[in-house]
């Protein structure tokens, strides 16, 4: 009794392993038309996107603010938290950003964190002095910046839909790092057409 007992467990066991273990679907005519009518519109997509004349970071005026300073240093300096009244909430992002060493100005790091959808937070943090600035301002799209010059370019909000999804003029903020500030010293307009 007890053999006939195991073989059925055996059979019940050996239908609930191929249960779990079946074959995967074939692909259909249909699926396969499908999937090339899919990819076929990405790439369409894809063209169009990339067709549309944008203005690239090589012509913003990088060269006319070059920056005055530059961080030869191997040591990094520890984050100064009380050098700006916000830098204790963001200590972390702050520490975790600065270590990366400086990306603009010279001697200086610009560090972004999220805050919301679409929008980032942006500091500044000094390499020799740890001295953080943390710009008054939300970054709602994309930021330019090198390290051999003082220009930061802000991109608009507007600038992550195209006109037909949000009308109306797309400005780009020109702002000029003085080692303590940023000042904005144009808005430059996109030109209508053109991506951002």
């Amino acid at each position: 009794m007890s053999g006939g007992a195991t073989t059925g467990a055996r059979q019940r066991h050996s239908s609930s392993l191929h249960s779990w273990f079946r074959p995967a679907p074939r692909f259909t005519d249909r699926m396969r038309y499908t999937v090339s009518v899919v990819v076929a519109c990405l790439a369409v997509t894809a063209g169009l996107l990339s067709a549309q004349p944008s203005q690239s970071a090589a012509d913003f005026p990088f060269g006319r603010y070059p920056a005055h300073v530059t961080f030869s240093g191997r040591r990094l300096a520890s984050v100064n938290l009380s050098s700006d009244t916000a830098a204790r909430r963001f200590r972390t992002v702050l520490r975790e950003g600065a270590k990366s060493g400086p990306n603009f100005a010279g001697e200086y790091t610009i560090v972004t964190w999220g805050c919301g959808t679409e929008c980032r937070q942006l500091a500044i943090v000094s390499a020799r002095t740890g001295a953080v600035y943390i710009a008054p301002f939300s970054v709602e799209h994309a930021l330019h910046f090198r390290r051999s010059s003082e220009l930061v370019v802000v991109d608009p909000y507007a600038c992550g839909f195209t006109e037909a999804e949000l009308p109306g003029p797309r400005w780009r903020d020109l702002y000029r790092w003085t080692g303590a500030t940023l000042i904005l010293i144009d808005s430059l307009r996109v030109p209508p057409g053109h991506a951002c």
